[in-house]
Parts: structure tokens; C-alpha cells; sequence
């Protein structure tokens, strides 16, 4: 068995609020989402089944509120636990009160 191809993802802001987005990809189960503010190394921030995807095609990971410069990346799992490369990174400047992501659901 062989990873997945890694996602492109998008990613906008609104106040305090990250939002990322993505199209699923072949042979995906699942998917992590992975998180930095400031300076810090990115964690695992949540997973998102491939069962989630929107009846559009698309994934909507929402997280918040944070504060400061954030980057969010994420990687496409299989079945077998494989997880693909990286996705593109995509970095925002938020303001907000500081806080763990705090819901995953699908763009409806």
C-alpha cells in the first residue's frame, strides 16, 4: 500500500477564526490537520474523516480563536495508517484570545 497524494489546501481567517479547506484526494481514509502558532512546532490539531466530505467536494476545518501568526498544514491518511507529504502551508496573522482548536465538521 502506498500514502496518499498530499492535499492542497486553502486557508482564510476571519477575526480570530482559521478556517482550512481541501479537496479530498484518492485512496484517503482520513486526514490530520496540523497547527503552529508563532514559533511553535506544528501538533496534531485534528483528524477528519474522509466519510466528511461535503456533498461539494470540499472539507471545512474550522479552528479558534487564536491569536498571532498561525500555519496550518495536512496530510491525507490511508487506510493503512500511511500518511501522505505535507500539504502546501498556508500562513495567517489572527487576533483573538489564544485557545485550542475546538471543533472539525464538514462543509455542508
Amino acid at each position: 500500500m502506498t500514502a496518499p497524494t498530499a492535499p492542497v489546501i486553502r486557508a482564510y481567517q476571519d477575526g480570530h477564526m482559521l478556517y482550512a479547506r481541501w479537496r479530498p484526494v484518492t485512496d484517503a481514509a482520513s486526514y490530520n490537520v496540523y497547527v503552529a502558532e508563532g514559533l511553535d512546532a506544528a501538533a496534531l490539531a485534528a483528524t477528519a474523516l474522509a466519510a466528511e466530505v461535503a456533498l461539494d467536494g470540499w472539507f471545512l476545518v474550522v479552528f479558534g480563536p487564536y491569536a498571532g501568526p498561525v500555519a496550518v498544514t495536512v496530510k491525507a491518511v490511508n487506510a493503512g495508517a500511511e500518511e501522505s507529504e505535507a500539504s502546501n502551508t498556508v500562513r495567517k496573522n489572527l487576533r483573538g484570545a489564544g485557545a485550542e482548536p475546538h471543533r472539525v465538521a464538514p462543509r455542508l
